[in-house]
C-alpha cells in the first residue's frame, strides 16, 4: 500500500497491520519499524547510527493491529520514497513482518505547498 506523508509533519501517523485483510491482533506481541531508502541504487535500511532520529512504532491497539509512528517531523525521513515493513516478536523470540506478502509499504515523503 502507498501512504503520502508531508515532510516535516508533526503528526504521529496511524495504520493499520493487516493479515490477508483481516486485522492482526497484536497482543503479546513487541512492535517495531524497519523503513528502507534507497542508497546508490540499492536499498537500504535506516538505523539509529545511519538516522539522527529515527520515527518510532509503538501500538496504538494491539488487538485492533493498529500502530502509531510518531517522529516524523525530524530531519530522518527527508522528501522521498521509503519502503516501510513492521516486525513484530513474540514472547519466544520468533519475527514476523507486515505487509506479510513480499511488498513493504511505500511512503512518499512529498513537501507541503507554500
Amino acid at each position: 500500500m502507498t501512504h503520502v506523508i508531508p515532510a516535516g509533519t508533526t503528526e504521529p501517523q496511524n495504520f493499520e497491520l493487516r493479515d490477508d485483510g483481516v486485522a492482526f491482533n497484536g497482543d503479546g506481541f513487541d512492535i517495531a519499524i524497519e523503513i528502507y531508502q534507497r542508497v546508490d541504487g540499492a536499498w537500504s535500511l535506516l538505523t539509529p547510527s545511519t538516522t539522527p532520529a529515527s520515527p518510532v512504532c509503538t501500538w496504538q491497539s494491539a488487538a485492533a493491529g493498529r500502530v502509531r509512528v510518531s517522529g516524523l517531523d525530524t530531519a530522518a525521513l527527508p522528501s522521498g520514497t521509503y519502503l516501510v515493513r513492521y516486525r513484530v516478536t513474540d514472547s519466544g523470540g520468533n519475527v514476523g513482518y507486515y505487509p506479510n506478502g513480499e511488498k513493504a509499504d511505500i511512503w512518499r515523503v512529498v513537501p507541503i505547498a507554500a
